[in-house]
């Protein structure tokens, strides 16, 4: 199973969050701490795990600049 990549941006006061592999979804809140809890939430209710967050680069794999944020 091929873990999604979620990609983490920080702008200004906010911080936000979406995905190259799960069309449409995206997740903002203005600390990275509320953003992480936004984005395991909707990754146990869109059911996109295992993940991993990339800080700001979508790396075409996700053994580079990314980390493990769940397995499942």
């Amino acid at each position: 199973m091929q873990a999604t990549r979620v990609v983490i941006h920080h702008e200004q006061d906010t911080w936000w969050a979406d995905s190259p592999d799960v069309s449409g979804w995206t997740a903002a809140a203005q600390t990275r701490d509320d953003l992480l809890a936004l984005v395991a939430e909707a990754s146990d209710f869109v059911g996109f795990y295992p993940y991993v967050i990339c800080e700001g680069i979508v790396p075409s794999s996700v053994q580079i600049g990314c980390s493990v944020a769940r397995a499942a």
